[in-house]
């Protein structure tokens, strides 16, 4: 049976994140290099670092409704050795320190929450079902339901076909980093459902 969680035990439970995460913590953007990222947060970080930067003193919301999300704009800036264009695939949530791995995901390029009976153009970028999907034929959605959901590409929802991009993230207004550009990663949330 599957266990479920107050609304009270869920915002604990993510105001405990953030306090654990810390002030001003560090957040790292990498280029997997095609290799995917680390297995897990406590592994060694693959690939290139293109971006780095500290984040504000109090970078998250308080949980009200068992979700927190970024607390105002998050600045990094490019490296003087970063790749003119090169993408970010993943991210890394550091302490202050810069040492200890609290939490990585996805990188993905700004959406907007999947809705129904909506129209959507070539390679809009929708989040549904905690994943980033890109539209790949322009349609109108259906007009009921969740939007699209698994993995793969092809995936038919009314007119409009998405592909799958990534497990939710956070979301960058220009995933390609140029030298000693700042970018500022505008939507970050981390939910606690019942399971």
């Amino acid at each position: 049976m599957a266990f479920q969680d107050s609304v009270a035990v869920q915002n604990a439970m993510l105001n405990a994140f953030a306090s654990t995460v810390g002030a001003s913590p560090k957040l790292d953007l990498w280029n997997d290099g095609g290799s995917g990222r680390p297995a897990n947060d406590a592994a060694a970080a693959t690939g290139t670092k293109i971006a780095e930067g500290t984040l504000p003193a109090t970078p998250f919301t308080t949980s009200t409704a068992n979700a927190i999300a970024n607390n105002g704009t998050w600045t990094v800036t490019g490296l003087p050795a970063a790749g003119t264009g090169t993408n970010a695939t993943y991210y890394r949530l550091m302490d202050s320190a810069g040492t200890t791995c609290h939490q990585q995901g996805a990188v993905h390029p700004l959406g907007s929450n999947w809705a129904a009976s909506t129209a959507y153009a070539l390679n809009a970028i929708a989040y549904a079902n905690d994943n980033v999907y890109k539209c790949t034929t322009a349609g109108t959605s259906a007009s009921s339901g969740a939007g699209p959901s698994g993995t793969g590409t092809g995936i038919t929802d009314g007119t409009a076909v998405w592909a799958y991009v990534s497990d939710i993230g956070i979301g960058l207004s220009n995933i390609s980093v140029t030298n000693g550009e700042s970018i500022s990663p505008v939507t970050y949330s981390r939910s606690r459902g019942n399971s």
